[in-house]
């Protein structure tokens, strides 16, 4: 089975691609960059002051949490076939769309991808599927754990595994994964735990792929829940919830997963 991994490789997500790696070694994962603007997006500088304080913000406590996670589970590097690094704003283009086609993928997968458009989606043979943290479709874009935790939803605190479609996290649902958590657990440990519940998940089900040469039938879900923006996390929120997490612990669970 030819698979090609897009994935901006953040340490949270080593884990996951680490397993990829050991029981998919011939994986090709796309890394996508940001170190280039794109050229042909309109870049408005953000003149209000709330509005610098909170991008700042933003990026002390993204390298706070890289930090913290490389300490945690130190230096992973996953060895696949290759490594191609591309910008991000290319992926949709004729240069990113070539190469796809060059690979011939029978399953993209997708672990803190930019959103992928429908012309990338395509290029795969049988179908595309998210990595992703929270459990859908409650939670979704990339900070659904912290608010599943800032809000002691319990039953929010895993990850799903999706089809890929035109949308933010809302294809039709292949599993479900939550760790074993004790409850007293950090934001970093607790994203840990789920990446490597999700880790072994994603396995499984590619493996299932491979075995029936096809997609499985997967689980409709509505069309509800949030999409949580960066910008909704603030400094304030983080406050709220450390706070929060003095006063009380979160409750213990079992690690369980459901496939669909």
């Amino acid at each position: 089975m030819n698979i090609v991994l897009i994935a901006d490789g953040h340490p949270r997500e080593w884990p996951v691609l680490g397993a990829l790696s050991r029981d998919f070694p011939e994986t090709t994962w796309i890394h996508p960059t940001y170190a280039v603007a794109d050229p042909e997006a309109n870049h408005q500088p953000k003149t209000v002051l709330n509005k610098q304080l909170s991008w700042w913000y933003r990026q002390f406590r993204d390298r706070v949490r890289r930090r913290m996670t490389k300490w945690k589970v130190g230096q992973a590097e996953p060895d696949f076939k290759q490594e191609i690094t591309l910008p991000y704003f290319e992926l949709g283009r004729e240069k990113g769309l070539q190469l796809l086609d060059d690979l011939n993928p029978d399953v993209i997968v997708a672990c803190r991808a930019p959103i992928l458009a429908p012309e990338v989606l395509q290029k795969a043979n049988w179908c595309g599927i998210n990595v992703h943290f929270g459990i859908l479709p409650a939670y979704r874009g990339n900070d659904g754990l912290f608010w599943a935790a800032k809000k002691r939803d319990t039953e929010a605190l895993g990850g799903s595994i999706h089809f890929l479609e035109d949308g933010v996290d809302t294809g039709y649902l292949i599993a479900d994964a939550f760790p074993e958590l004790s409850g007293r657990e950090s934001e970093t440990m607790i994203e840990l735990k789920v990446s490597d519940v999700l880790s072994r998940t994603l396995v499984e089900c590619l493996k299932a792929i491979e075995r029936d040469g096809q997609a499985p039938a997967g689980k409709p879900h509505p069309f509800e829940g949030r999409n949580y923006l960066a910008r909704e996390r603030t400094f304030t929120q983080d406050l709220g919830f450390l706070a929060g997490r003095l006063v009380r612990r979160m409750p213990a669970q079992k690690e369980r997963q459901l496939f669909y």
